[in-house]
């Protein structure tokens, strides 16, 4: 396990990362250090959201420092996501340029693709705010969209791989408790 001191958050699944918080020694070290590599990865901007949810008692004070930043990036796609009506995660993994199999197998792939999708979650459902009439309906649609059990290109991916459920829709879950949602 990585020091507090020394950690690459490229390397770190969310489990990993919230455990590595549990044991800073200097925070603010620790932050400036976070806040340097999500500079240089701002997919793991949501990374950031689990740090104040756990550090900072659920106040945004360190994602908000890059938050323009990563709304620049983000907001601008959500757009794109929009008029593909694509699920959110088939979005990133097309952004990312990956497949759900090499996610699947890949341990860095998927540190990459969790932390990312974390961050377009927080957007997309921040934009989901401005637009209205959204009905309640319309937000489980979105969310449930990413559920990869369902058939993808004519065959049940999960089926194939032998998986018994869908852990990107428990991944959703759980971003959303970070994004200050009660699901």
């Amino acid at each position: 396990m990585q020091t507090t001191s020394e950690f690459n958050i490229t390397e770190l699944s969310v489990r990993d990362f919230k455990k590595l918080l549990t044991d800073i020694k200097d925070k603010e070290t620790f932050e400036s250090n976070l806040l340097k590599q999500v500079k240089l990865n701002i997919d793991f901007w949501s990374y950031l959201l689990i740090y104040d949810d756990i550090v900072n008692e659920g106040n945004m004070i360190v994602s908000e420092q890059l938050l323009d930043h990563a709304a620049d990036i983000f907001l601008i796609e959500w757009y794109e996501i929009q008029d593909e009506q694509i699920s959110l995660a088939q979005f990133v993994l097309d952004k990312l340029e990956m497949d759900f199999e090499e996610v699947h197998s890949d341990n860095v792939s998927r540190i990459l693709f969790k932390a990312s999708f974390g961050s377009y979650l927080y957007f997309s459902l921040k934009e989901f705010a401005n637009v209205e009439d959204v009905e309640e309906s319309d937000l489980a649609g979105y969310l449930a969209s990413n559920d990869h059990t369902l058939v993808t290109n004519g065959e049940d991916v999960f089926d194939k791989h032998g998986v018994g459920d869908d852990w990107i829709v428990t991944m959703a879950d759980e971003w959303l408790m970070y994004c200050g949602f009660d699901s």
